[in-house]
């Protein structure tokens, strides 16, 4: 029975995978995420449309909720063709919200027509969740919220709560990012909030997936760089012929293995682990190896593309930029180790009854 289930599990992980091309293209084709650069808000309502269409924003929820109720295996691999391809629309943080929206927010969610953005980062001014109920208000502000400018609504995790909140009440201030994005300053100045649940676990489920997406764009730069010491010459040969760049490339190939080992099995922990500690601890050591992955091999596809790598005209840019822009997001991989180190001790000192 359980070599059935992995078996149905790994068809639909390359169903979802394969679906992805609908969105990203072919390979190597980076027009639309070219012409989407230093735009407002740097997305596509068709393309987040067809996202809808195709169940994407749903991959989480449960079916009898009108998702596609697939888990977190299949999320990851989606999450890692985007990165490939350097979708910029902001699924990651929306399909893992969804599951934890209550049902007339998830209903227009779902179909595309409502895009709802969480905010996790420490609001800061005076934050506070005032009252509960239909009058309850928000004060505070969120900086570096990215995908501000094409939400409709925000979820906003506090000290005292989650609320959710219409985008039009807000004041956002968007500024550039080094990919082409924006990250926005939010601010909550006594609005109305609709309290919510625990929304805790949503994070771990976005984090997880960015992981995902760092490797997806850290192993197409690879692929490029490989392609590109093949036909660089140099010394009347190709520079991929010299041991130096070999040897080079097979430490990235490595790193790439590893981290994608390390992910595998992250998310089966997630899956199936009890203990909330020990799915967070899964959490951070997926966080922490995808981001030391994902920064070292844009580093050396830097180096071994050269000077051509830092121009705007070489798509080998695009990559890099966008892993130093995402490699931070969720935590830094030094602030996921100590989370790791801490609650490893937490773990550890618990009942075996209470782990498993």
């Amino acid at each position: 029975m359980m070599t059935d289930n992995a078996d149905e599990r790994a068809q639909n992980i390359r169903m979802i995978r394969n679906s992805a091309a609908a969105i990203t293209g072919s390979p190597g084709d980076l027009q639309r995420i070219r012409a989407l650069r230093f735009t407002k808000p740097g997305t596509d309502d068709a393309t987040w449309q067809k996202m809808a269409d195709l169940g994407w924003i749903g991959i989480l929820v449960d079916e009898s909720s009108d998702g596609i109720g697939l888990g977190m295996s299949e999320f990851l691999g989606l999450a890692e063709e985007l990165g490939r391809a350097l979708v910029p629309e902001p699924l990651i943080a929306v399909a893992s919200i969804a599951p934890d929206l209550p049902a007339d927010l998830l209903a227009d969610t779902l179909t595309g027509a409502l895009v709802v953005m969480p905010i996790w980062q420490e609001l800061v001014g005076d934050a506070s969740l005032s009252a509960v109920g239909e009058n309850a208000t928000l004060t505070g502000s969120a900086d570096r919220v990215p995908s501000a400018l094409c939400a409709h609504g925000f979820v906003v995790q506090t000290n005292d709560g989650s609320a959710y909140i219409a985008a039009k009440d807000c004041t956002i201030e968007p500024s550039d990012t080094l990919d082409g994005g924006t990250y926005s300053k939010v601010t909550f100045n006594a609005v109305h909030a609709r309290p919510l649940g625990d929304l805790s676990m949503a994070r771990e489920r976005a984090t997880l997936a960015t992981a995902a997406y760092l490797l997806g764009a850290a192993d197409r730069a690879f692929e490029m760089t490989l392609d590109y010491v093949k036909m660089r010459h140099q010394f009347g040969r190709a520079i991929g012929s010299f041991q130096v760049i070999q040897h080079r490339a097979v430490d990235m190939k490595l790193q790439l293995e590893i981290t994608r080992a390390v992910l595998a099995d992250c998310v089966a922990k997630f899956e199936t682990e009890e203990s909330l500690d020990a799915r967070r601890m899964s959490v951070s050591r997926a966080k922490a190896r995808a981001s030391d992955t994902a920064m070292l091999i844009s580093r050396h596809s830097t180096q071994m593309h050269g000077a051509v790598a830092i121009t705007d005209e070489h798509d080998i840019g695009l990559y890099t930029r966008k892993i130093a822009t995402l490699f931070n997001q969720y935590g830094t991989a030094s602030t996921h180790r100590r989370r790791y180190d801490a609650l490893s001790r937490t773990v550890a000192a618990m009942p075996s009854d209470q782990v498993a």
